[in-house]
């Protein structure tokens, strides 16, 4: 299980965010605060299906919360000892990278 939280918070002084200062070169900064919580469970099996063949399966649920929403993504791998010099692996799964604070919210 996992629980994170993210924080970001930008803010300006009187000459950063007054536009008609004239050494503002990045234009006005505007005061801003955010946090979301991102709630995770994952687990991972190995099972040994031969003397030479190994399946592994994993799944990760993530809640993002609010319109972001959730996800679910497997994945399923494989390893076999082909021959005592070679292996074979093969993978295949699902990801997903939620949205940043300044994405989600607008700010910069």
């Amino acid at each position: 299980a996992q629980y994170r939280k993210e924080k970001r918070s930008t803010g300006g002084n009187e000459l950063a965010t007054d536009p008609t200062f004239p050494f503002a070169f990045t234009g006005p900064t505007i005061p801003f605060s955010a946090d979301q919580d991102i709630y995770a469970l994952f687990t991972e099996l190995a099972l040994p299906a031969t003397d030479r063949l190994e399946v592994q399966v994993a799944l990760r649920y993530e809640d993002y919360g609010g319109d972001t929403g959730s996800t679910l993504d497997p994945k399923i791998a494989a390893r076999w000892q082909a021959h005592d010099d070679w292996v074979l692996r093969a993978s295949w799964g699902t990801s997903f990278r939620g949205p940043s604070i300044a994405q989600k919210f607008g700010r910069g």
